[in-house]
């Protein structure tokens, strides 16, 4: 089986603890192991280090650095990293998308929304 199939591993990056820390519980309910980042240069660390993931659960609007440079990064280093952007702002769809975001959230989100995206990404190829 690919590894893209038995991949399990999620990559949430937002600023808010809160927010983050439910991301991870109901990931982690779905069965994926979720490392949390709370900064961009913390979550371009964990990508360069404990990739590959599953995907990347991203928020746009965070301090110092952004999460469309993140985008950028992870994306020109590893173009088969699925990336979610997830965002309040839903005039930045057209920018993310440009960046290589492979889905596009608007918050408020719901558990079922986020985690069936979640599995949908670790249960297909990329084309």
């Amino acid at each position: 089986m690919s590894p893209q199939f038995t991949n399990r591993k999620i990559l949430v990056v937002d600023d808010d603890a809160d927010f983050a820390s439910d991301l991870k519980m109901w990931l982690s309910r779905e069965g994926f192991s979720v490392h949390v980042a709370q900064v961009g240069r913390a979550a371009i660390q964990f990508h360069r280090l404990y990739r590959p993931y599953t995907a990347v659960l991203l928020d746009l609007h965070m301090p110092k650095m952004d999460g469309f440079e993140v985008l950028k990064d992870i994306k020109s280093t590893d173009v088969g990293t699925r990336v979610a952007v997830l965002t309040a702002d839903a005039t930045t769809r057209s920018r993310a998308n440009a960046l290589g975001a492979d889905a596009f959230l608007v918050k408020p989100i719901n558990r079922r929304a986020i985690c069936g995206l979640m599995q949908q990404l670790a249960t297909t190829t990329l084309s």
